[in-house]
């Protein structure tokens, strides 16, 4: 699973999921990583993890509706 997104903080491409666990009769668990600024995701297994990195929330500024009284 080699699907991953840039990084949302410093824009680097060079992202690996990193194999943090591996526990006999268990899941492997994994984390993505960015190799520049070193930001990471959750810990899951591959998809999990994958999922939650190339997840991306906007945020848009909704102007007030009910401005304060002048």
């Amino acid at each position: 699973m080699d699907d991953l997104k840039m990084c949302p903080f410093c824009g680097c491409v060079d992202i690996e999921l990193e194999k943090i666990s591996e526990l006999p009769n268990r899941e492997e668990l994994f984390m993505a990583r960015c190799q520049k600024c070193d930001a990471n995701s959750v810990i899951g297994t591959k998809e999990e993890v994958a999922k939650a990195w190339n997840r991306r929330v906007f945020f848009i500024e909704i102007p007030d509706s009910n401005p304060p009284p002048t």
